[in-house]
């Protein structure tokens, strides 16, 4: 999917709401859970990484897609952070935080 937060256009129109509570208990959360999947698994692969045996730009390329799509999920749904997926989101946003930091000048 090449851009895959254009999905997120259908249940917003579907359900005429930005509410992720909302979108998320219907069948339209689907298009939330693959975009969560999505994340989670550069998750993963970004975690993995470990020095020197990575591809710089593979990283950097998984890390601007985990950020985008963070980014335009934030953007599109109205998230609280005390629903589904906004704990969610904060829950996959943490670990990558910390290993940049972690990481910070590894190469």
């Amino acid at each position: 999917m090449n851009r895959p937060l254009e999905a997120l256009c259908l249940p917003m129109m579907i359900s005429r709401k930005n509410d992720e509570t909302l979108i998320a208990k219907t069948d339209m959360g689907l298009v939330g859970e693959i975009l969560f999947d999505r994340m989670d698994t550069l998750k993963n692969s970004i975690q993995a990484t470990r020095p020197p045996l990575f591809d710089a730009e593979v990283l950097m390329d998984e890390v601007k897609t985990f950020a985008d799509l963070s980014s335009h999920i934030v953007k599109e749904i109205e998230l609280k952070r005390d629903g589904e997926w906004g704990k969610r989101l904060l829950g996959e946003r943490a670990p990558i935080s910390a290993g940049i930091r972690a990481r910070k000048g590894m190469t």
